[in-house]
């Protein structure tokens, strides 16, 4: 079987011999419906049909929405008790940092206790939501190795550097309904592109979630949600209009109105093997890439535009 994001069936072949299946959580077939052990819910709507008794982080402002199901967010949390949208992150991070203390034991020569590792860490990453206290004790770890501490003490600065140096950042694509918004988390389909878009046939994605609205309400629809994707542009050939001196020399003007002018220049950039463009929005604020539909050298969208999280719009 395979399941749509928030866990309507997508495929089913055969039979399965199990009343189990979506996240592991029993399915009420005759109702349509899953029993998350301490509530049910409906996998159409997303969305549980019982408020939760608890609110499991209080510093969180969508754990105070009480039908929500994983924070909107089912590419990264599961909800095994009904109650925990965080449940996984928190086993995950509490089992990175018991391995991290075990690591520090054995460099340091001292005494590893599992079980008051597992209690320690546990209680933290409960609270921390999963993040727990990774970058002390891997700072530690590093000192302890002999490696440069700089590094953990600026992992943002780190952070920054290995995605400029890979070519990998957050994007944003906004859909109109539940229903479309799944079909591009299903799969991206070129043919199903407008030729009549600023670049032509692209999928079109923007540096800021706000923008991406704005795209959607120009062409005169509201926007329900917003895509949030991971876009690696290091195996991708870019046309970056956001540089002057490019923008020059392909004869480029900012005009809102200027779609032919537009389409040919895209065309032009087809033809010499390019399959992104990037450009200074017209919407709101950052800027946008057209990711082309380039016969000549496509972009391969299953492998270089990677959904991380879907938000609803208020």
């Amino acid at each position: 079987m395979r399941y749509r994001a928030f866990g309507a069936t997508r495929f089913t072949s055969g039979t399965t011999p199990t009343s189990y299946r979506f996240t592991g959580q029993r399915e009420e077939a005759a109702l349509g419906l899953y029993f998350y052990n301490a509530r049910w819910y409906d996998p159409a709507l997303g969305h549980f049909l019982s408020p939760d008794t608890v609110v499991p982080n209080p510093g969180n402002a969508l754990d105070y929405h009480r039908y929500a199901y994983v924070r909107f967010n089912p590419l990264k949390y599961t909800d095994p008790s009904g109650h925990c949208p965080i449940c996984i992150s928190v086993a995950v991070g509490t089992g990175v940092d018991v391995a991290t203390d075990f690591f520090i034991a054995q460099a340091t020569g001292t005494e590893f206790n599992l079980v008051e590792s597992l209690k320690v860490n546990g209680a933290i990453n409960l609270v921390t939501a999963g993040f727990g206290g990774k970058l002390a004790k891997l700072r530690h770890l590093g000192k302890v190795a002999g490696l440069v501490d700089n590094v953990a003490g600026h992992g943002d600065e780190v952070a920054d550097a290995a995605k400029a140096v890979s070519k990998v950042e957050d994007v944003r694509h906004a859909r109109r309904s539940t229903e479309i918004t799944q079909s591009v988390l299903d799969r991206i389909l070129p043919e199903k592109f407008d030729p009549r878009a600023r670049f032509g046939q692209a999928f079109y994605v923007a540096q800021q979630g706000e923008t991406a609205v704005a795209e959607v309400a120009v062409h005169g629809g509201k926007a329900s949600h917003v895509i949030r994707f991971q876009l690696d542009l290091s195996k991708a050939k870019v046309l970056d209009l956001t540089d002057p001196a490019v923008a020059k020399a392909w004869g480029y003007v900012e005009n809102v109105d200027a779609y032919a002018a537009h389409q040919q220049l895209a065309q032009k950039a087809m033809e010499q093997g390019y399959n992104v463009i990037k450009f200074q929005s017209y919407r709101g604020p950052g800027y946008n890439y057209a990711l082309l539909h380039n016969p000549l050298n496509p972009f391969n969208f299953d492998e270089w535009l990677i959904p991380q999280m879907v938000s609803p719009v208020p």
